[in-house]
């Protein structure tokens, strides 16, 4: 059986881990007294004792658990701390680096479950929190902080440093283009993106919750993965999640259960997408939990200028929860202009009547897009249409854009890459265009950005894609301008022949009379 020793490393092991400094040594002392350096201002750190220091000599303790509940932790696995009597057996086992972090934890959430009381709790109004006048023995402290702490006759003062960041999430989203995860990406309207958050678990921060919040432009899809890398292999993580979609009430009734009702900041969560609480007791801090979960881009997009925004914050510990700052994605979605014109005396004529369709090739397959009609742009005039990336028999949606009197169009809900303009019908009266007009998107920032990207439009001019167009030529006849002079004046001549014809033939009529 491991006893005492293991329970003696489990402790001295995370002290070192904690930098738990000796404040003073005062051999022969009945008291202690543990400060709490670091503290997260408005959290609760609640003392718990595990064992009484009885007596001791140099070398040699006796420790006797405070509440017989202690026993069954003690002595199950991980742990096997032989008690005897209520006294902790020594035997000069050691115990492993990596069952270390998570036995304060798990004392903790055992004391709790069995009833077991605490012996002291402090709300920090400071970045310092000190319990006095302690019995000398071994202690579990319950914050963010989360850790065991021994005091003896030989070191009946200890500080513990708070080590945990208020800030371990991160999260990022997938550009489709080269399949990496940044902090921003392009899409298309109608497209599935996917995003995935990061939790670094630290050692004591308990009751992980995530909110995650949407702009209006993406609609929440589905989780796929939640889980944790664990000696090079995929773990799941076990979870609850609450959706927007389910309802005000399911949501209420959610947050009342993670976080305990009153417990929380109602406001803080009306706009929230999904809620998820974690189950985080168990993993080791180092742990990095990965959630993946996907969203589309609807019909409410904005196009360029700031993005649409998805926003993910950690809550963690208990009543008053710690907030993690924001960590924000954002997914770009980008359009182009056209201007279908002749040029006529100097000036751009614009043209109505010419007929394109647009298409992309990715792939090296042509795809043409459908378009759905938008309205007309609300600072010139001239008519919208929003791609449609899934069409569906019903939808309204169509390929042939016609220009009006205008001559010119905008379309929006573009991913970045190279499109296509062809011409299927050119206007009345001129000629079709022999070659298709690409047209090329390109962000002009980093993936990292998460704000106000810009974008070009390869061969745009004044902001439009100008397409031209040239009449045809009324073709002379055969032979020239000259041939058809003659022959008009031979037709002339030919008539002018045969009316003289005609008048000689009556002059030379004879009449005879008998």
């Amino acid at each position: 059986m491991k006893k005492i020793q293991r329970f003696f490393a489990v402790v001295m092991i995370m002290v070192l881990a904690l930098s738990m400094a000796i404040s003073a040594s005062a051999e022969g002392a009945t008291s202690g007294k543990i400060t709490v350096t670091g503290a997260v201002e408005g959290q609760v750190y609640t003392l718990y004792q595990i064992a009484t220091l009885e007596s001791s000599s140099a070398t040699n303790f006796s420790y006797k658990i405070t509440d017989d509940k202690w026993e069954a932790f003690l002595e199950q696995d991980p742990y096997n701390i032989e008690v005897t009597n209520g006294y902790i057996r020594y035997d000069g086992q050691s115990i492993a680096n990596s069952e270390l972090p998570g036995f304060a934890l798990a004392a903790i959430a055992y004391a709790k479950e069995n009833g077991i009381s605490a012996v002291a709790s402090v709300t920090a109004d400071s970045d310092t929190v000190v319990f006095e006048n302690l019995a000398l023995g071994y202690y579990a402290i319950d914050s963010t902080l989360g850790t065991v702490c021994i005091l003896t006759t030989a070191n009946p003062e200890i500080s513990i440093g708070e080590k945990n960041s208020t800030t371990t999430i991160n999260k990022f989203v997938k550009e489709d283009s080269n399949g990496t995860y940044d902090k921003s990406n392009d899409a298309t309207i109608g497209q599935e993106v996917e995003f995935l958050i990061e939790v670094d678990v630290t050692l004591g921060a308990v009751n992980y919750i995530i909110k995650d919040e949407m702009s209006d432009g993406l609609t929440m899809g589905t989780i796929s993965s939640v889980t944790y890398i664990l000696n090079e292999a995929e773990n799941n993580v076990d979870y609850e999640v609450v959706y927007e979609s389910e309802g005000a009430d399911a949501v209420t009734a959610a947050l009342d259960s993670f976080f305990g009702a009153g417990n929380y900041d109602a406001e803080k969560f009306a706009n929230a997408d999904f809620v998820m609480k974690l189950d985080n007791a168990d993993l080791v801090p180092g742990t990095q939990i990965e959630i993946k979960y996907t969203a589309t881009v609807n019909e409410n997009a904005i196009i360029a200028g700031s993005g649409n925004p998805n926003d993910a914050t950690l809550y963690y510990g208990e009543n008053p929860y710690v907030e993690s700052e924001k960590t924000t994605t954002t997914t770009f979605v980008w359009d182009f202009s056209v201007f279908k014109y002749a040029a006529a005396t100097g000036e751009e004529v614009p043209l109505a009547g010419a007929v394109f369709q647009i298409y992309d090739s990715h792939d090296n397959v042509k795809h043409t897009l459908s378009f759905v009609d938008a309205g007309t742009d609300a600072t010139t005039g001239f008519p919208v249409y929003r791609v449609v990336m899934n069409p569906v028999e019903g939808d309204g949606s169509f390929t042939d854009i016609t220009t009006t009197a205008d001559g010119k169009f905008h379309i929006i809900g573009l991913d970045s890459g190279v499109y296509y303009l062809t011409e299927i019908a050119p206007p009345a009266g001129y000629n079709p265009l022999t070659h298709d007009v690409s047209v090329n998107i390109m962000r002009t920032g980093s993936l990292s950005q998460t704000a106000n990207l810009n974008y070009t439009v390869a061969n745009a001019v004044d902001g439009y894609i100008k397409v031209l167009n040239n009449t045809g030529y009324v073709l002379p006849a055969t032979g020239g301008t000259g041939t058809i002079l003659f022959i008009a004046i031979g037709g002339l001549l030919a008539v002018a022949m045969g009316m003289l014809l005609v008048v000689k033939k009556r002059m030379t009529k004879v009449t005879y009379v008998k």
